[in-house]
């Protein structure tokens, strides 16, 4: 059961992620410690099935420099941008020509990375930009932990839905279906904490 929540909800978080910002498309990378390679577990990308467990090194591209940082970044001039490289792209059969990312992690340890790509949604302020894509990030992670995917020592379990709504609303309507899926996936998430 736990495996197919936590499916669902990486699904329904790189879903709202896209919608959210209007992008191309979002993704959902995972840290696997014994080969330290990112690996793709979800996105929203049309050919998703296609490209789903490609691995990368993760040290590599704008989401190997997001794990190995610990920060966000958005980077809007990739022909500039030191920390992008094409080939890592390229596995994905995709060249974006901006990417916002930011770590998923815990008490300063990082574990995996959201990339959304090609945001038509205006940058106005790209702190709010960022403050919107962290608290995504963040309910990812509470969630995660909810369903005993990670310990219980890596992870807060106080769940702040109601500032991700606020940020929500002010991009994007709730009636949106990927909205509601991602919503949806929380409280399964919550339900599944409660009743531990």
């Amino acid at each position: 059961m736990a495996g197919r929540q936590r499916a669902e909800l990486l699904r329904s978080t790189v879903r709202f992620a896209r919608v959210l910002f209007s992008a191309h498309s979002a993704s959902v990378f995972l840290h696997r410690p014994d080969s330290e390679t990112l690996v793709l577990e979800a996105t929203s990308e049309q050919y998703a099935d296609s490209i789903l467990g490609i691995e990368m090194p993760s040290s590599q591209g704008i989401a190997g420099w997001v794990f190995q940082t610990g920060e966000s970044i958005i980077a809007d001039e990739l022909d500039t941008a030191p920390q992008f490289s094409r080939d890592v792209a390229e596995k994905t059969g995709y060249l974006p020509r901006c990417i916002l990312a930011t770590p998923l992690e815990t008490d300063g340890v990082v574990f995996g990375v959201v990339e959304v790509l090609d945001p038509t949604t205006p940058i106005v302020d790209s702190m709010q930009t960022l403050e919107l894509l962290q608290e995504l990030s963040r309910q990812c992670c509470s969630s995660l932990a909810a369903l005993n995917v990670l310990n219980d020592d890596m992870v807060g379990s106080r769940f702040s839905l109601e500032r991700l709504l606020q940020h929500v609303k002010y991009l994007s309507s709730l009636e949106d279906p990927a909205a509601q899926d991602f919503l949806r996936a929380l409280e399964s998430a919550t339900d599944a904490y409660v009743r531990r």
